[in-house]
């Protein structure tokens, strides 16, 4: 995602089963890395070690970045080449870059469905607000996978209480990235 990786930050790659087969930890200057496979080390992991060809994600700091890698070593060395798309042919990836979409239906009666990209995993808030900028309903906030999401709004506010006819804010907020749009809700 081009943010400069911080001295401290553990990178992790994991094969597509979610078992870890190799750590590191990132001191400003090397990248101090071990292969393991899960929780055991490659001396005793009996060949279950992945296979040329096999894709891997990376985990920064335990959030997904992307592209994923596809692993291209034997014994001591190890290569990682940039992965794009499925390896089978497919050309389905992750999200390249962040996007708030405008709620569709909209106006809309009694919900709406908001979709995001992230092209990254990581800490994300979807809050509505009325327009006097007051937080109405929170629809999301904790770590979200990359990928592309869609949220449902049932025109409800946190307390539960359906809330009144009008102009609505809907804003994304991550690290990286902040979007508001507006949307209606008519009854």
């Amino acid at each position: 995602d081009n943010r400069p990786l911080r001295s401290g930050a553990t990178i992790e790659l994991v094969t597509t089963d979610g078992v870890i087969c190799g750590t590191g930890v990132y001191d400003g200057s090397i990248l101090k890395f071990t292969p393991v496979y899960g929780s055991v080390s490659i001396d005793d992991a009996n060949g279950s070690l992945p296979e040329m060809g096999d894709k891997l994600s990376v985990m920064v700091n335990g959030g997904r970045v992307y592209p994923d890698v596809v692993y291209q070593g034997n014994g001591a060395v190890v290569q990682l080449s940039r992965f794009t798309g499925d390896p089978n042919g497919s050309a389905e990836g992750l999200p390249e870059d962040y996007s708030l979409s405008q709620n569709y239906p909209n106006p809309f009666n009694p919900s709406t469905t908001i979709r995001f990209n992230l092209p990254v995993s990581e800490h994300v808030e979807l809050v509505v607000y009325n327009l006097v900028g007051q937080k109405v309903a929170t629809l999301v906030n904790g770590v979200m996978s990359a990928g592309s999401h869609e949220v449902e709004w049932n025109g409800a506010a946190d307390s539960g209480a359906r809330v009144a006819s009008g102009v609505y804010l809907y804003r994304l907020n991550s690290a990286s990235f902040t979007q508001t749009k507006k949307m209606t809700l008519m009854k």
